[in-house]
């Protein structure tokens, strides 16, 4: 723990039960396997009777006619997003990205895809946060990013990557598809609250918002611009 740290933020980080534990591993587990199946999934869709178009359409056509009502009444959050936010989050984020991903594996194999969009997107990321939030690059980061850059050259060159092929085709909308979706990460990781998690957390274990969000302020320094409260995205609001 660190020196000064108030006993409400610490019982926040404090070791999980086995439940938890155990609920915790599955879910990740869950996510990684949804994550990884979807672009065996589409590749075998390509290489039927569907086009990319179809699959994007049947995915967000569906998901779309779901969520309608509480866009409704919701709305768009442009108050809080910018137009240039909205549109970052809606095209890295939404049928636009997933549509130059799914059109790459028309050129490229499903191993490519793997490495150049999922596998890089830290890099993406860490490249648009740089330059627009001005994360700096720290020496663990750097190294993180060496070695994840070499992994996936390597899987790409086993996996019969080759340079001047209708292949890099497929590999320049792979790295499009992960620059898209680093915008919409970065999008949401400007405008969500610093003590966000904390208060999904905080609630999970009875604990008040207005204790979670003063003790991320004086634990962390959450400034406030990032504070719910004057970003109107409370953990309420959310709902």
């Amino acid at each position: 723990m660190l020196a000064g740290r108030d006993a409400d933020y610490d019982s926040l980080l404090s070791t999980p039960t086995t439940s938890e534990y155990i609920r915790g591993s599955f879910y990740g587990l869950a996510a990684v396997s949804i994550w990884a199946s979807w672009i065996v999934a589409v590749r075998l869709g390509i290489r039927t009777r569907l086009a990319p178009q179809d699959i994007v359409t049947i995915r967000f056509a569906v998901a779309g006619l779901i969520l309608l009502p509480y866009l409704l009444k919701k709305g768009l959050a442009v108050d809080r997003l910018g137009w240039t936010g909205l549109a970052a989050i809606m095209v890295g984020g939404g049928a636009p990205m997933v549509l130059v991903a799914y059109g790459g594996l028309v050129f490229a194999p499903s191993a490519h895809a793997a490495s150049l969009y999922t596998a890089l997107i830290p890099l993406y990321v860490a490249i648009l946060a740089a330059a627009v939030l001005g994360e700096k690059f720290t020496a663990a980061k750097r190294t993180g990013l060496v070695l994840i850059v070499a992994g996936v050259l390597g899987i790409v060159w086993a996996a019969g990557g080759t340079i001047g092929t209708r292949q890099n085709i497929g590999h320049a909308m792979f790295i499009t598809a992960g620059m898209l979706w680093a915008c919409y990460v970065v999008a949401l990781r400007k405008v969500l609250p610093c003590c966000f998690f904390s208060i999904i957390g905080g609630r999970r274990r009875g604990i008040k918002e207005d204790v979670i969000i003063n003790a991320s302020r004086r634990n962390f320094g959450c400034e406030s611009g990032n504070n719910p409260r004057s970003t109107n995205l409370s953990f309420g609001n959310l709902h």
